[in-house]
């Protein structure tokens, strides 16, 4: 039975969640932080590593648009850079964060940090729990949750080249039979689990429709990608396995 992606358990990095905040800051402490840090804590005990990344990503935002809303003195960043680029944006407006705040934003990156690796994405939780550092660099429980990622990364790499999932892709001009061969794929019993990645060009989409005309495909939910993208909607099994 292939497993689709990587699950591994997320480094337990001595509670950095867990941490006591010391927020003087009437404007920037809504509440919102504290119960996005609570529930993506949560998602992390209870090894749901994606809804735990939805939670930190939506609260981060909402962070990053009050903060450039309360001050007029920052230089231009691109949106979400809080999230894309984190470094990037530690740079442009660390100068500005008070104690507190940079304190605040250290956990949640070093928390978004453990959930993504908890999904195998132990690439990017480097990056993430980096900006951490540069927020408070030299904190202890924040070096030692970046040495248990880096450990985890380097045994994942060796558990990926062991268990690679066999993947085949179908293309071919307009008529050539794609869609028929793939619903034969999946009306035929193989003792096998087969994920299907349908990247459809078009306004209309139509072979997800012919696809789903098939039981054995409407037993699962099927998700339409818009424009090829699936950052936001992702089937959970894709990634729990």
């Amino acid at each position: 039975q292939a497993r689709f992606a990587a699950s591994l358990p997320a480094p337990r990095c001595a509670a950095i969640a867990g941490q006591p905040q010391r927020l003087q800051g009437a404007a920037m402490k809504s509440g919102t932080m504290d119960e996005a840090k609570k529930q993506a804590t949560e998602a992390l005990d209870a090894q749901k590593y994606f809804d735990g990344v939805q939670v930190v990503n939506s609260a981060m935002e909402a962070w990053e648009e009050r903060f450039i809303a309360s001050r007029q003195d920052l230089p231009a960043t691109e949106k979400l850079a809080i999230l894309r680029t984190p470094e990037a944006f530690i740079a442009a407006v660390g100068g500005k964060l008070a104690a507190e705040h940079k304190e605040e934003l250290a956990q949640m990156y070093a928390l978004r940090a453990r959930l993504l690796a908890g999904l195998g994405a132990q690439k990017r939780a480097l990056v993430d729990i980096g900006a951490a550092l540069l927020l408070l660099p030299g904190d202890a429980a924040l070096q030692r949750c970046k040495d248990d990622i880096s450990d985890s990364a380097a045994g994942a790499v060796q558990d990926a080249s062991e268990s690679k999932t066999p993947t085949t892709i179908i293309t071919g001009f307009l008529g050539a039979g794609k869609t028929t061969l793939l619903n034969h794929i999946l009306e035929e019993y193989h003792g096998k689990r087969i994920a299907v990645i349908e990247n459809e060009f078009g306004e209309v989409g139509i072979d997800d429709k012919l696809l789903n005309t098939k039981s054995g495909v409407t037993e699962e939910n099927v998700i339409e990608m818009n424009n090829g993208c699936i950052c936001c909607t992702v089937r959970g099994d894709l990634i729990a396995g």
